[in-house]
């Protein structure tokens, strides 16, 4: 299930950042439910970047390992303009139930003048779930355009057994911690980004 939220919602690692950086990233929401075997995710996100920063950054799916070092392999291949095939593989764990998952996603881009939508639909030939659809809505939270309000929407039936103690708290928290490790990295990759670029 938390291979669902691959595009950067998955890493409890250290972040070794550029110096006097304070991360101000804020996750507002992370929702978890479930109906069955099938789960729904629901985060919203704000971060101190521009939407157009941020774009770039998630939309870079052959650098996702650098926002989410748990993806262990990711191979991206432009089908068209604006639509990939993205094949990532990931190793997550809740408490002690680890598990590494495939998934390959059918991804289209709708860019807007300030960030976009992210869209991915799961070829379950192809992966480790049976069914999934995720959205990202990237987009400036106000009219001065210099932060982003992120929203991740997910809907996933995995086909593997998730043990019955695993609920959505325990999940609901970890993706909570994992979105602000993730926020942070992005926020950090832009200003790395932006420091490369001066004279």
């Amino acid at each position: 299930m938390l291979k669902g939220a691959a595009w950067g919602l998955a890493a409890l690692v250290a972040v070794t950042g550029v110096a006097g950086y304070c991360a101000a990233a804020e996750v507002q929401q992370a929702i978890v439910g479930h109906k069955g075997s099938r789960y729904h995710l629901d985060l919203r996100m704000r971060l101190e970047i521009p939407a157009g920063a941020a774009w770039q950054v998630f939309t870079d799916f052959a650098a996702l390992r650098e926002l989410n070092p748990i993806i262990t392999e990711v191979h991206a291949t432009r089908i068209a303009a604006d639509r990939f095939e993205v094949d990532a593989t990931v190793h997550a764990c809740v408490l002690v139930f680890c598990r590494s998952v495939r998934q390959l996603q059918d991804v289209r881009l709708y860019p807007q003048a300030q960030g976009g939508v992210i869209d991915g639909r799961v070829v379950p030939a192809h992966s480790d779930f049976s069914y999934g659809i995720q959205r990202w809505d990237i987009a400036p939270c106000s009219a001065e355009a210099q932060t982003t309000c992120l929203r991740f929407v997910a809907d996933l039936e995995p086909k593997f057994w998730i043990p019955p103690w695993i609920g959505s708290v325990l999940v609901e928290h970890k993706m909570r911690k994992e979105a602000e490790t993730v926020a942070r990295n992005v926020e950090l990759k832009v200003l790395r980004n932006r420091q490369a670029a001066q004279p």
